[in-house]
């Protein structure tokens, strides 16, 4: 891949997101206005999309047409431009076919815009989707897009394995492959373990 492609590469945290109508420049923001999203660009020639509103912990999950996934295999296009053939997707629609991006980048952010297409929120007129993403080493040292951070996983150590009750035995799964069932196999372990 050319230079690019390498200025493309890695991992990108969104910052902004919206349907824009070609005729009349209207905007919707599906995401709402402070959408969560992952875009990973890989050397090896695969790309990965992720794209949800930005929820709360007790919020109910969102509409299946507020969340975008795919994966697929990208090619750069001179001068500006980036075409993923997806082979896995949230919409199955969209498995088999090449999803075309026209990129800019500017003060360490990638601006992305999509091609124009008949789009279901703006009632079958054409639009575009528009889409703001910041380096995901650059958002977290709050960089472009803002400053907002991306939130960290925590990961708590490991606690030790309780001992069963007086009576009761402690059972695993193990795996397929373990000579199981399709959905694995029961097994006693002894009390000591």
């Amino acid at each position: 891949m050319g230079d690019d492609a390498k200025s493309l590469m890695g991992v990108w945290v969104l910052r902004s997101a919206y349907g824009e109508r070609v005729d009349s420049k209207e905007r919707a923001f599906l995401f709402g206005e402070n959408p969560r999203g992952v875009l990973i660009l890989h050397e090896g020639g695969r790309m990965a999309a992720l794209i949800t509103p930005s929820l709360k912990r007790n919020d109910p999950p969102p509409s299946p047409k507020q969340v975008v996934a795919y994966s697929g295999r990208y090619r750069i296009e001179p001068p500006n431009r980036f075409v993923t053939d997806v082979d896995i997707a949230w919409f199955p629609t969209w498995v088999g076919s090449a999803q075309g991006r026209n990129f800019s980048l500017k003060d360490g952010e990638l601006h992305i815009v999509t091609d124009a297409r008949p789009v279901e929120f703006f009632d079958g007129a054409v639009g575009v989707g528009v889409l703001t993403w910041a380096r995901e080493d650059r958002a977290a040292a709050g960089g472009a897009g803002g400053g907002r951070q991306p939130r960290r996983l925590r990961v708590a150590p490991p606690k030790a394995p309780r001992a069963p009750p007086a009576g009761q035995s402690r059972f695993r799964v193990l795996p397929l492959g373990s000579g199981g069932s399709v959905f694995g196999t029961i097994v006693k372990v002894p009390s000591s373990f």
